[in-house]
């Protein structure tokens, strides 16, 4: 039987659990006990407490990669680019958290459960493969997610700070896609060669770890998928079947 590396196990357990979590945790309408819900108290409607959750968590995972890839990235277009996702993701960060404390909105401080696991798979991997995984993942994939975030608040949210606030930010995201949209093109010959079945300069153990880590991202993107199903399902207690190696 097939077993994940210790590394790639932990990751999907800790996907898997994002999943199950999102089944235990009330509908944001539904109120925990007697005491009202805090944005409703401001007349906060939930597509503006949806924004700034979405907005916040998306913003923090992407800093928390970039500094990932200051410190492990090999390529060094790879490394300027993450110092200009630091520098502009911290500064919508920190404008979004003062909009939201302003307005009394909770805010998180952290990236979302999945988010985190595909931090981990990004930590664990290495040298060119670490590149391409930040570039992929983070450079191209994340952005178009986050793009879509803002591009629907625009659309929905009626506070006007945040709705102003989406509005000036979505031309950077854009542009931070083209970005990373370059410096995909740019590193795929070399990982063509890297990822492929020939001769490559990682041996047999570090082969396997690759392949592991592969594994896991796939099994991390179904929970994603889980999560997403959760969320648009009001009052789902369970996920259909996530398939949570370990």
């Amino acid at each position: 039987m097939f077993r994940l590396h210790p590394i790639a196990a932990g990751i999907v357990a800790l996907a898997c659990g994002a999943a199950v979590a999102q089944t235990q945790l009330p509908s944001p309408s539904t109120q925990v006990s007697g005491t009202p819900d805090r944005g409703a108290r401001v007349g906060i409607a939930e597509a503006e407490r949806e924004f700034v959750e979405n907005a916040a968590h998306a913003g923090h995972a992407e800093v928390r990669a970039s500094r990932l890839a200051l410190s492990k990235a090999t390529n060094p277009d790879v490394k300027n680019f993450a110092q200009r996702m630091i520098d502009d993701h911290t500064q919508a960060n920190q404008k979004l958290r003062q909009i939201a404390m302003a307005n009394r909105i909770d805010v998180p401080s952290d990236p979302a459960f999945v988010q985190r696991a595909k931090l981990q798979l990004l930590e664990a991997a290495d040298g060119q493969d670490f590149d391409q995984r930040y570039a992929d993942e983070f450079g191209v994939e994340a952005h178009r997610e986050t793009i879509g975030i803002f591009e629907k608040a625009i659309a929905r949210v009626r506070h006007p700070q945040l709705n102003a606030f989406a509005r000036e930010t979505l031309p950077k995201l854009q542009e931070h896609l083209q970005m990373a949209q370059t410096l995909q093109a740019s590193m795929q010959p070399t990982a063509a060669v890297n990822r492929g079945t020939g001769s490559t300069s990682m041996g047999p153990v570090a082969q396997v770890d690759q392949e592991d880590l592969r594994d896991a991202q796939q099994d991390v993107n179904e929970a994603v998928q889980v999560v997403q199903r959760m969320r648009i399902t009001p009052g789902a207690r369970r996920p259909r079947r996530a398939r949570c190696r370990t």
